[in-house]
C-alpha cells in the first residue's frame, strides 16, 4: 500500500504506537511458544540420558553384587553363620549394602531429572496459556490492517498531497511513498524489540539484526541438552557400558529411520568399534574435523558419509578425503 493512495489510510501518520507496540509483542508469541516447547524437549532428552545412567548403575550393581558373593570374604561370613536365617541374612545385608553404595546417585540423579521435567512441563502450560492469549490477539486485532515496517524505517511525506508546498509548483503531485507491511507476514519470526525470553535455565534475546529468525524445537532441545548428554555418555564408556547408547540408538533408528536424529555426539561414534544395526539414519553430530560443506550445520546427515569423513584421521589426500565426504563434484 501506497503513502499516496488514498484509498489506503495514513497509517504512518495516524496509529496508535502503544498498540503497534503490543502487536510486534504479541507476534512474538508464535516464537516463543516453540522456544518454551524447545525447553521442555530439552528436560525429555536429559531425562532419557539419566535413565540410562541408571541402567549402567544397575549393571554395575549385578556385576560387583556376583563378585562379592563370589569373595573369599562372604563364604566366610556364611560359614560363620549360625542357621539358615543368619545365613540368608548375610546375603542380604551383602545385597542392601552394594546397592546402597552403587545405585544411590544414579536414582538421585534421576529422580533430580524427573523433578526438572515435570517443573519444564508446569512452566510450559502456564506459559502457553499466556502466549496463546497474545497470539489470538494478535490474529484479531493486527493481522487485518497495514502498520509502519517493524523496523520503524519508512519514508515520510513532507509535503502535501496538492502539491502546494512542493517544490512551489501549483498542481504538482508528490511522487515519494511509504510502504506499509502487514505484520502477519513474519509471524513466528521474533520480532525486533528488544524482547527477552526466560526460557527456563536459557535466555533467547531477540535483538534487531539478530541471525535468528527461526527455532527448530528438537534441535534446539538437542542443543541445550547436548553437555549433561554427552558427560552422561562419557561415564557410560568409561563403565564399559556403551553398548546401551548403540542398543538405544539403533532402536530408535529402527524404529524411526531417517527421521531420527540422537543427542548423543561425536565422542560415542568415534569410539564405537562396532556398526550400529538398523536402518542408516542421521548421526548424531559431524565429525570434528568437519568445519562445513555439504553436511550442514544442524548436525543430522547421512552417516555413511560422516564415516567416510573419518579417512581425513587416517591420514588421507585432501582430495581423497574431499570426494569421500562431499562426492567428486561437491
Amino acid at each position: 500500500a501506497k503513502l499516496m493512495d488514498s484509498s489506503v489510510p495514513n497509517a504512518l501518520k495516524d496509529f496508535s504506537r502503544s498498540t503497534y507496540d503490543q502487536c510486534l509483542t504479541d507476534r512474538n508469541a508464535f516464537y516463543t511458544i516453540k522456544a518454551y516447547g524447545a525447553a521442555f524437549i530439552s528436560k525429555l532428552y536429559e531425562f532419557d540420558a539419566a535413565v540410562l545412567a541408571y541402567r549402567s548403575a544397575t549393571l554395575d550393581t549385578i556385576q560387583r553384587t556376583t563378585s562379592e558373593l563370589d569373595s573369599q570374604a562372604t563364604h566366610d561370613a556364611i560359614q560363620s553363620a549360625t542357621g539358615n536365617a543368619d545365613k540368608i541374612q548375610v546375603i542380604i545385608d551383602l545385597y542392601k549394602r552394594v546397592i546402597a553404595s552403587n545405585k544411590a546417585g544414579a536414582q538421585q540423579e534421576m529422580a533430580s531429572k524427573l523433578e526438572e521435567l515435570k517443573r519444564s512441563l508446569v512452566e510450559f502450560k502456564e506459559n502457553l496459556s499466556t502466549e496463546l492469549i497474545k497470539a489470538q490477539r494478535f490474529v484479531t486485532s493486527c493481522s487485518t490492517k497495514f502498520w509502519p515496517a517493524p523496523s520503524g524505517k519508512a519514508l515520510l511525506d513532507i509535503c502535501t498531497r496538492t502539491g502546494t508546498k512542493c517544490v512551489n509548483r501549483e498542481y504538482a503531485e508528490h511522487a515519494t511513498c511509504g510502504c506499509l507491511v502487514n505484520l502477519a507476514t513474519d509471524v513466528g519470526d521474533p520480532s525486533s524489540t528488544n524482547a527477552t525470553m526466560d526460557v527456563g535455565r536459557r535466555l533467547l534475546t531477540l535483538t534487531e539484526g539478530s541471525s535468528t529468525i527461526s527455532i527448530d524445537m528438537c534441535a534446539e532441545g538437542r542443543r541445550s541438552a547436548s553437555n549433561y548428554v554427552q558427560g552422561v555418555s562419557e561415564r557410560l564408556m568409561s563403565a564399559g557400558h556403551k553398548n546401551l547408547i548403540n542398543e538405544n540408538v539403533a532402536t530408535m533408528r529402527a524404529l524411526y529411520g531417517p527421521y531420527y536424529c540422537s543427542p548423543y555426539g561425536s565422542a560415542f561414534e568415534d569410539a564405537m568399534t562396532e556398526p550400529l544395526s538398523g536402518p542408516p539414519g542421521p548421526p548424531e553430530l559431524p565429525p570434528d574435523n568437519v568445519v562445513g560443506g555439504g553436511g550442514g550445520d544442524d548436525g543430522c546427515f547421512d552417516r555413511d558419509r560422516a564415516a567416510a569423513c573419518r579417512l581425513l584421521d587416517g591420514g588421507a589426500s585432501a582430495a581423497a578425503a574431499h570426494s569421500a565426504c562431499w562426492g567428486a563434484a561437491g
